[in-house]
């Protein structure tokens, strides 16, 4: 490999360059390489060089500041190395060990991998960055590979590995204690296959037959979809589990689709469809019983005509007004409401009518203590994980331990105020805590670090991974400016080389 060369493949040449320029970097002018997406031994990189993923969509810079950072061409932060030594340069040495030398000679981060024979670095499409032996085995990895969101016919999902779902909100989990689970966008299980054999697989056979698995090949649980050669098993971004036959067709899914959390003036449900909350458990439904706003499946809101003459339809008119009718014109309930351009939404705090200009015109709420435990302020007596029973929801959908919830709501609502739109992921179960420690951790350790489970601030529900527009917060990014001044004062604290990464202490 040429030293400096990037790959650039067609359109990706223009994104890349945005990539590079948007960190303060210069792509080097080198001629491009065959094999610029690996760094092998005796190879180096310095400052401003960088090595790119055989698709084009993933790019490791070495920064000018020392550090090592992996890209989306895109421009989102996936990882970095941590604080590092201007003008350091990436080397793989002879012993294996991939490091940052300092212009001094002192190695300022390595992977560790010594006594690995032909250890090559490299930048994986699925957006990881490893480092392979000579037979291809990963010795480190900096665990960024993003879950499949799907399985084809002939693989298998094995114990503690996942699928996700593009947006990310939605994870299939095969338990390493058998069961298979499929977790809400608040990891609170909304589908399970009930079987608890360890060691078992989620397998979609050539023939279409979707099955959970023991190590021995005995069935505990199956779609029983034979027949349909070259199946393929998705997981939506509405967070329904599809098995579809080649031309699309779905053969069988869970059932578990969420709808849309807002309806728009002018638009309409009809019976048999839904509004829901970003986080899956508050649901607006329409039926042949009536209007109904339930948590969990438990109605705490309803209008139930005694006996329509039709079927029923929830419109939102352009004037604002929200009309619960009859196919037949017949008005059963209305909420006397006008605004034009109002939109009605369901969210954690329950359901509500907003004009244009985001006043309430209307609302039901959601009883309190329904979501969760009441919010107390002392956290530092969390010192274990605690289950999903003791955890509460901020207005906003974050899981959190309800001393946090506070804390949490008030720095969202003046990030606001600021121009900072902030969401995130709080609470993760013991589960999805030993799936997340399989897939970023091997031998020679864990890349980016992994707590152990039963020790992450996450599983306390003292850790957020904060978000803007569905992406984790970046280094440099108005955001995560905006953290390092004001986060301090609501009692968070960022874990290093995880901008993303905000909990109580730390960790």
């Amino acid at each position: 490999m040429k030293q400096g060369s990037v790959r650039v493949r067609g359109a990706v040449a223009l994104a890349l360059a945005a990539v590079l320029s948007g960190a303060g970097l210069a792509a080097s002018p080198a001629q491009a390489a065959a094999d610029d997406d690996e760094l092998t031994a005796g190879q180096q990189l310095k400052p401003s060089q960088s090595l790119v993923s055989a698709d084009g969509g993933q790019v490791a810079v070495v920064q000018k500041t020392g550090e090592l950072a992996l890209y989306e061409v895109g421009g989102d932060l996936r990882w970095t190395s941590g604080p590092g030594v201007k003008g350091s340069r990436l080397v793989v040495r002879s012993t294996g060990d991939v490091a940052l030398v300092a212009p001094d000679g002192t190695v300022g981060w390595h992977t560790g991998t010594k006594g690995i024979k032909g250890a090559r670095l490299v930048v994986q499409d699925d957006g990881d960055l490893v480092v392979r032996d000579t037979k291809g085995t990963v010795q480190w990895s900096a665990g960024t590979a993003t879950p499949p969101t799907m399985l084809n016919a002939g693989e298998k999902l094995e114990p503690g590995k996942v699928l996700s779902s593009q947006d990310g909100r939605s994870t299939l989990v095969m338990g390493e204690d058998g069961d298979l689970q499929l977790l809400g966008p608040d990891a609170r299980p909304r589908w399970s296959t009930d079987t608890d054999r360890a060691g078992s697989s989620l397998v979609l056979s050539e023939q279409g037959d979707l099955a959970v698995r023991t190590e021995a090949g005995y069935v505990r649980w199956h779609t029983g979809t034979w027949g349909h050669e070259d199946a393929t098993l998705v997981l939506q971004d509405d967070g329904d589990l599809q098995l579809l036959d080649p031309d699309g067709t779905v053969l069988w899914s869970t059932g578990t689709a969420l709808g849309e959390p807002e309806l728009a003036a002018g638009k309409r449900l009809v019976a048999g469809e839904r509004l829901d909350s970003p986080d899956g458990r508050v649901s607006l439904l329409v039926d042949e019983d009536g209007l109904r706003l339930e948590i969990d499946g438990r109605a705490v809101w309803a209008v139930l005509p005694a006996y329509p003459d039709a079927e029923l339809r929830l419109s939102l008119g352009k004037s604002g007004n929200l009309v619960l009718k009859g196919t037949d014109g017949a008005i059963y309930w209305t909420s006397e409401t006008v605004s034009k351009g109002a939109t009605l939404a369901v969210d954690a705090g329950g359901l509500v009518l907003r004009a244009a200009n985001g006043e309430e015109l209307w609302r039901a709420d959601v009883p309190p203590g329904a979501l969760g435990a009441p919010v107390t302020s002392d956290c530092s007596t969390v010192v274990a994980p605690v289950p999903l029973e003791a955890t509460a929801l901020t207005s906003t959908g974050i899981r959190l331990n309800p001393c946090l919830v506070t804390a949490v709501e008030a720095l969202q609502a003046a990030a606001k105020a600021d121009g900072i739109d902030l969401s995130g992921w709080g609470w993760r179960s013991n589960e999805q805590q030993r799936a997340l420690r399989a897939r970023n951790c091997t031998a020679s350790g864990c890349r980016p670090a992994t707590a152990t489970p039963g020790t992450s601030r996450h599983e306390r529900g003292l850790a957020i991974d904060f978000t803007v527009n569905g992406h984790v917060i970046t280094a440099g990014s108005a955001a995560w400016t905006w953290m390092v001044r004001n986060a301090p004062t609501y009692g968070l604290k960022n874990l290093p080389g995880e901008p993303w990464h905000w909990s109580v202490d730390g960790w």
